[in-house]
């Protein structure tokens, strides 16, 4: 009782520790103002290294993400074309790319995005862009591994948020990762310059109050008795880029050490789904074949039958669980974005189908096993009765004939 679980996210423990110079290595690193900052600058980027004499130069991109990409496509004047899903799947669909780099010159960049901590396909893709001029952008926004040595020197660049609800939150800043000398020195420069005390004050002030905030009590009263909507998915358009502010790098070391060492409940939630046996709801993370010991910003879950998706989110959102639909829609969809922002039209069926069908599970350090097994207690209940109707339903229909 007055309790409200929230989506994501978890306490930021403030510091003032600074950042080695090597904590990244072999990477080389560099920090923009925020995520999407961070993505610009590698499209930017890619418009340097590629040597195309094109006036149109293309990004191929997942048609369900975060908004954040078209806004950092948009800044860079590089065009978005999207890229459907595979069937009941989390990843772009590898036919589709082919056929799009092997027909379309213009073709720049590729943004592969780490849904949730899944990764994408990364080396199947470089397998499919092997020959072509073409950079791979890796969005680990939602998926910073815990431990330094998983981030794979694969993609031309990683990009990583330090934002509001990603896996290393600190309210602010992006980080841009690469192996790569020649593309480090096309990414854009930034002056940086050291935080004035109130400029400092005020950043942990803002800690203690989102800390204040994510409290499930704090939430639960927020989120009951205000008009304050927090995390609601709607475009913003970048404007500039600027490098990260020193105090949210001092951040960095102390809550990554925090990321390393939290427990997941990614095990309880897939035995969970072992033990309901519903042939209605897809597992993600183990389809995927994702380690349950790895970091998942939330956890993911496909509900087939829409009747039982909806009933799902009732009963989990009434009883303030923290469930999540996510985006709810595919990009075109999305409160802020117009058509006029896709001059090439595509086929994005599956993906409209899996943002109709998403739901999913808190991870967070706030979440307890009386979490967890009301949780279970929600999905045995509803699914079980949907299962119940369903039978009943056809026995009558049956005995009409």
């Amino acid at each position: 009782m007055f309790k409200m679980l929230r989506p994501v996210g978890n306490k930021i423990h403030y510091s003032s520790q600074p950042l080695p110079k090597k904590f990244f290595s072999p990477f080389r690193s560099h920090y923009y103002q925020s995520g999407t900052a961070a993505l610009s600058a590698t499209l930017l980027a890619a418009q340097q290294a590629n040597d195309k004499a094109i006036s149109v130069k293309k990004v191929l991109l997942p048609a369900y993400t975060c908004p954040d990409l078209i806004s950092a496509a948009r800044y860079a004047n590089v065009e978005p074309v999207l890229i459907d899903f595979e069937p009941d799947l989390p990843w772009m669909n590898l036919e589709i790319i082919e056929e799009k780099i092997k027909t379309d010159n213009a073709v720049i960049a590729i943004i592969a995005v780490n849904f949730l901590g899944i990764p994408e396909r990364i080396e199947q893709i470089l397998k499919l862009i092997e020959g072509y001029n073409i950079t791979l952008i890796e969005d680990s926004a939602q998926d910073f591994p815990a431990a330094i040595e998983n981030f794979q020197p694969h993609s031309d660049f990683i990009v990583s948020s330090f934002g509001r609800g990603k896996p290393l939150g600190l309210l602010g800043g992006g980080i841009v990762l690469t192996g790569k000398k020649d593309l480090s020195d096309y990414l854009p420069k930034t002056l940086s310059t050291k935080p004035a005390f109130t400029e400092n004050l005020k950043y942990w002030l803002k800690v203690n109050i989102y800390n204040t905030l994510i409290k499930p009590f704090t939430y639960y009263l927020v989120n009951h008795f205000t008009t304050l909507k927090l995390g609601k998915t709607v475009y913003k358009p970048l404007t500039v880029i600027n490098s990260c502010p020193e105090y949210v790098i001092k951040q960095i070391v102390h809550n990554y050490s925090h990321y390393c060492t939290q427990q997941t409940p990614n095990l309880f939630y897939t035995k969970m789904l072992r033990r309901l046996n519903s042939s209605e709801i897809i597992d993600l993370p183990y389809i995927c074949r994702v380690n349950m010991n790895k970091q998942l910003l939330r956890y993911p879950l496909l509900i087939k039958n829409p009747v039982l998706h909806k009933k799902l989110i009732h009963a989990l959102t009434k009883s303030d669980l923290g469930i999540s639909v996510m985006y709810k829609a595919p990009l075109p969809d999305i409160e802020g974005i117009t058509d006029d922002m896709f001059k090439e039209k595509t086929d994005i069926t599956n993906a409209r189908y899996f943002a109709s069908r998403l739901l999913t599970l808190p991870t967070h350090t706030d979440v307890s096993q009386k979490d967890l097994n009301r949780i279970e207690e929600i999905f045995n209940t509803v699914v079980n009765k949907s299962s119940n109707d369903n039978i009943n339903s056809s026995l009558t229909t049956q005995h009409n004939k």
